[in-house]
């Protein structure tokens, strides 16, 4: 099984696909027992599916399809190419060993994410951070291990990710908005040198924002977050926020998702851009300022 060249990825299509069994599971008025019954399934399995954190195999789905009666033959068809392709493998899968199911599902949506808003109120986000800054952060934040070949592979990882959303055709608008506190330097000024670099020489690829130390917003707060927008009726919006270990958090709830993207837009709009922000950047490139040791973060 490989990754799908065409289309929605297998973590998009098998959210697509949980969404329209949920509603047919809803619209007839079944459990999760009842499920279980009609699968022959166990409890834990019923619920996986119900719960659409397992994918469905074509077979389970033709009898649960069967269980509700679905029979016009376009419609049998059609889902169950989205039941193969939800269990196609993702690119993700060779890092399975060094990344969570959750930080892995956020890579997968976000393949197919129309617009990506990142936030960090402390640190470089993670689509902007080079290398050496990713791996000051793992090697000092206390919840991560000491286990270089892991750490090597969490860079890879992260490396491969800003590639192919930032270097593709299918570029989506990447909106970043950079606090001014994370361009403080590191014990080792040469890494937020460099960072600072690549950030320069990322801004004609992405819509990037600064906001400054002086700004008063409440929206400051809400802590570090990535938005995903999908621009279509199929892929509800999604919000990510990051975990005191150094995991993720899916947010689906509509009301608190638009809530984030609120904060996101004022965050946005009260922040430098353009020229101002550039300005910025180069203040901190040749700035000899007191030392500070970031915390560890997604």
């Amino acid at each position: 099984m490989t990754d799908t060249p065409d289309g929605p990825g297998p973590a998009t299509v098998r959210r697509r696909l949980w969404r329209l069994l949920d509603q047919l599971r809803r619209e007839h008025g079944h459990t999760q027992e009842d499920i279980r019954a009609a699968m022959e399934s166990s409890q834990s399995k019923a619920q996986r599916i119900v719960n659409g954190t397992s994918s469905i195999s074509p077979n389970e789905l033709r009898v649960l399809l069967g269980y509700y009666q679905i029979t016009p033959p376009d419609q049998v068809r059609h889902l169950l190419d989205m039941a193969h392709t939800a269990r196609k493998r993702h690119w993700t899968s060779a890092y399975h060993t060094v990344a969570t199911t959750s930080y892995r599902d956020l890579l997968g949506y976000e393949d197919d994410a129309q617009r990506i808003t990142q936030y960090h109120p402390y640190l470089v986000p993670s689509l902007l951070q080079t290398a050496d800054y990713a791996r000051l952060l793992m090697n000092i934040n206390p919840c991560h291990r000491a286990d270089p070949q892991a750490t090597d592979a969490q860079v890879e990882l992260l490396r491969e990710r800003q590639d192919r959303l930032i270097n593709t055709p299918r570029q989506p608008t990447i909106r970043i908005v950079l606090d001014e506190r994370a361009l403080t330097p590191t014990s080792d000024r040469g890494v937020m040198r460099r960072q600072i670099t690549r950030i320069q020489n990322l801004v004609p690829r992405l819509d990037l924002a600064v906001l400054t130390y002086d700004t008063a917003t409440n929206a400051r707060l809400v802590g570090p977050f990535t938005a995903h927008e999908f621009h279509n009726d199929l892929d509800p919006d999604l919000v990510y926020v990051d975990t005191p270990l150094g995991d993720v958090a899916l947010i689906e709830d509509p009301e608190i998702v638009a809530g984030y993207q609120a904060a996101a837009d004022t965050l946005y709009g009260r922040a430098a851009r353009g020229e101002a922000a550039w300005r910025l950047l180069e203040k901190f490139a040749d700035a000899d300022l007191p030392v500070a040791v970031a915390g560890g973060s997604r």
